[in-house]
């Protein structure tokens, strides 16, 4: 009887680059043909409320932004922090997925830029699963692995733990709708550089 659908950004059309061929080609035939059937588009942020406006032929008391939360018992200021990896003193951490759109290369080329004696104090911590077209992320962060350290995928639990150890958060990417890891960050007290 009624639809709302939400809507996050859209990544798919200003940079298709960053997503399989499959997804983009999934997008061009449904997204646009589907999206006049609802009655109200929700989306994460005004950035994505103005870009529907811009993009789409809806009015604006149709397209209404809920923001997006953080789950505040995960997310805090830790004391004891227990966790089944072993991280170094000091670090730099960035967390998402392993893939183009979150400017991983950005990011490793800038730390890589560093003089060693700060790379010795600060090392960098990655956690995020894999992707797709990340061959080259995962070769740089191989080759550097005395600085660098790959978690992979870690549940929220172990995620706000390490937020809560890191020296700064960075959150390098290109492109997002909202972006929801400074957010975790700021609500683990961490300095995020974004």
């Amino acid at each position: 009887k009624k639809m709302v659908t939400s809507v996050h950004d859209f990544s798919f059309i200003l940079h298709k680059d960053f997503h399989p061929k499959e997804r983009i080609q999934y997008f061009e035939e449904n997204f646009f043909q589907n999206i006049y059937r609802s009655d109200i588009i929700i989306t994460g942020s005004e950035f994505s409320k103005q870009e529907i406006l811009d993009r789409l032929d809806f009015k604006e008391e149709n397209v209404r932004v809920v923001y997006h939360g953080v789950r505040h018992d995960v997310f805090k200021k830790i004391d004891d922090i227990k966790l089944n990896f072993v991280l170094p003193k000091k670090f730099i951490f960035s967390v998402g997925s392993i893939e183009p759109r979150k400017n991983l290369i950005g990011l490793l080329g800038a730390y890589n830029n560093l003089e060693d004696k700060i790379k010795k104090e600060y090392k960098l911590v990655i956690a995020g699963f894999k992707g797709w077209e990340n061959k080259e992320i995962m070769q740089i962060i191989e080759k550097n692995k005395e600085f660098i350290t790959y978690l992979g995928y870690i549940s929220d639990e172990e995620l706000a733990g390490v937020y809560n150890k890191a020296s700064c958060f960075v959150y390098p990417s290109f492109y997002e709708g909202f972006g929801l890891p400074p957010l975790e960050a700021m609500a683990c007290g961490t300095p995020v550089v974004c």
